[in-house]
């Protein structure tokens, strides 16, 4: 996955867009990953690393169908580091990207089936409501939803991200 930026400058933008992200869409599967976790842990690396240096800044949204599907991951690793790197790309969104992509991408996140999805939410809930300058009701109320949800484990990782809404 190192490579990842030299492949990406090898073919092309339209290729990257058109073939390898779509390919990397596929193969990364919940249920039986194709990919080790080390593996996919360096992918998330490499995109939170690459946005600039691959050249796709205004092609960044067709990695967030990458970033979602590994921020749905078992592996903690795995997904801390793609809500890393969706925390870092959200601190360099417009207003209007951040209220008609990031805020409904992070909802649905929050209120996910699979609760790895609802667990990386209540970190990137804090990230998006202190980017966002307005409309930040419905991000508030995913996050209290998650302060009580019925695992556990969300509900720590709630209470663990709950400064990080307060002092925004």
């Amino acid at each position: 996955m190192h490579w990842l930026p030299l492949v990406i400058k090898a073919i092309g933008s339209e290729r990257t867009i058109g073939e390898l992200i779509p390919w990397l869409e596929e193969n990364i599967c919940i249920d039986s990953p194709k990919f080790d976790d080390e593996l996919l842990l360096a992918l998330a690396e490499e995109i939170e690393k690459g946005w600039r240096k691959f050249g796709l800044w205004d092609e960044r949204s067709a990695f967030l169908k990458i970033i979602q599907k590994l921020l749905w991951i078992d592996e903690s690793h795995v997904r801390d580091q793609a809500a890393k790197c969706l925390c870092n790309i959200a601190k360099e969104m417009t207003s209007s990207e951040l209220n008609t992509v990031l805020s409904p991408f992070v909802l649905d996140l929050s209120s996910d089936v699979w609760f790895t999805g609802r667990l990386s939410a209540c970190s990137l809930i804090p990230a998006t409501y202190k980017q966002m300058p307005k409309n930040r009701s419905q991000l508030k109320n995913a996050f209290f939803k998650l302060c009580k949800d019925k695992m556990p484990l969300v509900r720590w990782a709630a209470a663990m991200n709950i400064g990080e809404l307060t002092w925004s």
